[in-house]
């Protein structure tokens, strides 16, 4: 057996895997586009990719979650609000740890269709440390199709509502005392969201 053939399961699953992320990436691009209104605008592709990380997209439909509101003026519910939060929070934290973790690996496939994800990180030393560790990646996968689907979900229902962009706003590191630039809403009664 040739090594395309032994190993065609696991290069199999890290092509599929980011499949599934990158049709998580077009959706959160359109959320974005629904919240800044941006539907059939001939620049809105150019705004989306200037938002650049998947993370930076999710923070800002995720501050746009928390202020949404019904055409009537009336509030989205309790649940919706913190469904929404909890996947959007859910997505982040999948770029920023499994979607950043196999982008930027030495990944190796092995004849049973896991992967060998090979990392390196700075300690707090200063030392340059590696770890490999094997990765089935069904999971990884199952995880962005089912926050696809549920983002695209939160997307169709922000489309019904109304959303005053004008209240979501950037903080910088001196304005909230925590390193790096966030998104957060004027009322400031929700810890800033993290923009990586």
């Amino acid at each position: 057996m040739n090594d395309d053939t032994k190993f065609a399961k696991a290069h199999q699953a890290i092509g599929q895997y980011f499949s599934e992320f990158s049709e998580l990436e077009r959706e959160l691009g359109e959320a974005v586009k629904v919240v800044l209104h941006l539907e059939g605008h001939p620049a809105a592709d150019i705004v989306v990719a200037a938002l650049r990380y998947p993370s930076t997209k999710a923070s800002l439909v995720r501050a746009a979650a928390k202020i949404a509101r019904k055409k009537d003026g009336s509030g989205t519910s309790t649940e919706w609000k913190a469904k929404a939060d909890e996947t959007l929070n859910e997505i982040i934290k999948h770029s920023n740890g499994s979607r950043n973790t196999l982008a930027h690996s030495l990944l190796q496939p092995r004849e049973d269709g896991s992967v060998n994800v090979t990392s390196r990180t700075l300690s707090h030393t200063g030392q340059m440390t590696q770890e490999t560790k094997p990765w089935n990646l069904k999971d990884e996968i199952d995880k962005a199709q089912r926050l696809t689907k549920e983002l695209r979900e939160i997307r169709i229902e922000l489309s019904k509502l109304e959303v005053d962009v004008g209240k979501i706003r950037f903080v910088r590191t001196h304005e909230s005392g925590i390193p790096g630039l966030y998104l957060t809403t004027y009322d400031q009664t929700e810890t800033p969201l993290v923009l990586r």
